[in-house]
C-alpha cells in the first residue's frame, strides 16, 4: 500500500504526502526489526518534511530516528536527539512531543547509567501522565516509560502508570502498543515475583509478535526471558 501511494506522490511532486508514506513504510520495516531500512525511510521523510518547515512533524521524525539510534547502541546520539525535542516542546506546550522525547532521552541515559537523570527524565513523564486520559497520541511514550520504571526497581509506579494506560490502550492503541502493553505486563509479574505467569504471558506474547512480523518487540520480550524481569 505504501509503496504504490509513494511512486504515485513522486510523479505527483506533493511533498507532504511523500512525507507521510516514507514514515509508513519505516514504521513497518521497524516493527520488523529492519532498522535500516527503516532508517533510509525516516530521513527521506525528515528532508521532505525540513524543507516543508513542518518543524513538528520533523521532531516526530527525529525521536523515530533516535528510537533507531538506541535501538542500535548509538546512545550518546539519541540522548541528545531526546534533550533537544524534550526541551523544544515543553517550551511549545506540545506534552506528547514532550513525552516522546523524554521516553527516548530515558532509555538512552538507562543504557548509560546516568541514573540521575534517568530517574528525573521518568519523573517528568509520569508528570504528562494526565495526557493519556486526554487523547494523547503518543501513548507509546507512556508504555516505555512505565517498562524502563520496571527495570529500574519502580514497580509501584510502574504499575499505576501501567494500570492508567491499560484501557486506554486496548480500545485505541496501535497493535504495536498492545504488544508493548503486554511485555510491560509480563515484566512487572516477573519482577513482583510472579514468576509463573510472568513467563507465560511474555513467552506466549513472543510467539504472537513473531507471528505477526513484529520482531522489534519480540527481540525486547526475549531479553526480557532472558533477564528474568
Amino acid at each position: 500500500m505504501y509503496t504504490e501511494a509513494r511512486a504515485l506522490t513522486q510523479e505527483s511532486g506533493d511533498r507532504e504526502f511523500w512525507a507521510g508514506t516514507s514514515i509508513g513504510l519505516g514504521t513497518v520495516m521497524l516493527h520488523q526489526g529492519k532498522t535500516g531500512e527503516a532508517r533510509r525511510y525516516f530521513q527521506e521523510a525528515l528532508a521532505a518534511l525540513t524543507t516543508m518547515g513542518d518543524t513538528g512533524s520533523a521532531a516526530d521524525c527525529q525521536i523515530k530516528l533516535a528510537t533507531i539510534d538506541n535501538d542500535e547502541g548509538r546512545f550518546a546520539e539519541a540522548e541528545k536527539v531526546g534533550r533537544v525535542v524534550a526541551g523544544d516542546a515543553e517550551r511549545a506546550g506540545n506534552s506528547d512531543l514532550e513525552a516522546s522525547g523524554l521516553s527516548v532521552l530515558a532509555e538512552a541515559l538507562l543504557a548509560q547509567h546516568k541514573t540521575d537523570e534517568l530517574a528525573s527524565a521518568l519523573d517528568r513523564i509520569a508528570g504528562l501522565a494526565a495526557r493519556i486520559d486526554q487523547g494523547s497520541l503518543s501513548l507509546g511514550a507512556f508504555i516505555n516509560a512505565s517498562r524502563l520504571l520496571a527495570r529500574t526497581g519502580r514497580l509501584g509506579e510502574a504499575t499505576r502508570l501501567t494500570a492508567r494506560l491499560t484501557p486506554v490502550v486496548r480500545k485505541r492503541g496501535t497493535a504495536s502498543e498492545k504488544f508493548d502493553l503486554e511485555l510491560v505486563l509480563g515484566m512487572i509479574e516477573l519482577s513482583s515475583g510472579k514468576n509463573a505467569a510472568g513467563r507465560s504471558r511474555l513467552e506466549q506474547l513472543e510467539k504472537q509478535a513473531r507471528g505477526k512480523g513484529f520482531e522489534l518487540v519480540a527481540r525486547k520480550v526475549s531479553s526480557a526471558l532472558s533477564a528474568g524481569q
